[in-house]
């Protein structure tokens, strides 16, 4: 999507989808860690015909939602 989330971003979404007080709990990143990922889903389109239909928010809100049925 070429869109950058970072794992906050992507706590941000859980921890509200949970209605959770929890903080995150932060560490010193370890050698070899990637720090910062952007994928690009342009091949996939070109070749697949296949594009994202949801949002990383509702992908995670519908996985929340299955996963505590």
């Amino acid at each position: 999507t070429k869109t950058e989330s970072s794992v906050k971003d992507v706590y941000d979404i859980i921890s509200k989808q949970l209605v959770s007080s929890m903080k995150p709990l932060y560490k010193q990143e370890n050698k070899g860690d990637i720090t910062r990922i952007v994928l690009d889903n342009s091949m996939a389109k070109k070749y697949l015909a296949w594009a994202p239909k949801i949002s990383l928010q509702s992908g995670i809100k519908k996985m929340i939602t299955e996963m505590l049925k």
